[in-house]
């Protein structure tokens, strides 16, 4: 289902939603990273680890996914990640 809930369409989904959040404040940076899926092949790196270091950020502020799937065959997974 990924990280943004258990809602799902057997069709198509396209969800975003909260991961995670800090007490850290300021949120000047914004990094992306993104997986995605086809026929069961997977490639891509979606972590937070991946998404803060694409935007040079070194304290996390708060942390969104967004989640794409058509009729279970193709899916894509986004991380955001904002902070300084």
């Amino acid at each position: 289902m990924g990280p943004t809930g258990s809602v799902a369409g057997s069709i198509y989904s396209d969800t975003t939603g909260p991961v995670a959040a800090t007490s850290n404040t300021g949120m000047s940076k914004m990094g992306e990273a993104s997986s995605e899926g086809i026929f069961g092949v997977a490639w891509g790196d979606s972590s937070i680890k991946a998404a803060a270091a694409a935007g040079g950020i070194t304290k996390i502020c708060h942390v969104d996914s967004h989640t794409t799937t058509v009729l279970g065959v193709y899916g894509k997974t986004t991380t955001m990640v904002y902070g300084e």
